[in-house]
């Protein structure tokens, strides 16, 4: 759709995003083992008391990146790609629209993280796939096609959002068995 450029601008992007989806997944990786042994020991309370907490660890983090990627967009996009003023513009406005993601992928990836310390693989796999899979190749095929380049940019956006919901439902369908809320 945008050529080299677009390719370019991607590939920044998704540089950025690697960062600061490290900072979600190792808060995911450090607390799993927590929630394992509280679920193991079978302490409600305060399994109940760190799902409650890590939601706000996670809602704060997520408002945080999203906030600091609209903030440091243009300085971002200019430290990898300065040296053509195009090239900046596309890739600081695809960073601004695609930062937008980091408000659901935040809750999928712990979502993911938090089932498989429960020792639920196949919620955390669904999770997963429906995150990584379908909601991303579905969005990358649509959106474009839809919205040119708008679509690229969004699609990231769209499938995070539909992932959050498949998140959403699998939190609430089985606080129950497992205690947590």
């Amino acid at each position: 759709i945008a050529g080299e450029q677009g390719v370019a601008a991607l590939s920044v992007i998704m540089y950025v995003n690697f960062v600061f989806a490290a900072a979600l997944i190792g808060f995911t990786m450090g607390v799993a083992p927590v929630f394992s042994f509280q679920y193991g020991a079978g302490d409600r309370g305060e399994l109940r008391s760190l799902f409650s907490k890590s939601t706000r660890v996670i809602a704060a983090l997520s408002l945080a990146m999203v906030a600091a990627s609209q903030l440091l967009a243009g300085p971002l996009a200019a430290l990898f790609v300065g040296y053509d003023p195009g090239l900046k513009a596309m890739t600081e406005w695809g960073f601004r629209i695609f930062a937008l993601s980091f408000l659901c992928n935040g809750w999928n990836i712990f979502g993911s993280g938090f089932f498989t310390a429960l020792g639920d693989g196949k919620t955390s796999a669904i999770l997963s796939f429906l995150r990584t899979l379908l909601f991303q190749c579905g969005a990358i095929w649509l959106l474009p096609r839809l919205f040119e380049l708008h679509g690229v940019w969004w699609a990231t956006v769209a499938a995070e959002g539909g992932a959050l919901m498949g998140t959403l439902w699998y939190f609430w369908h089985k606080r129950e068995k497992y205690h947590y809320a």
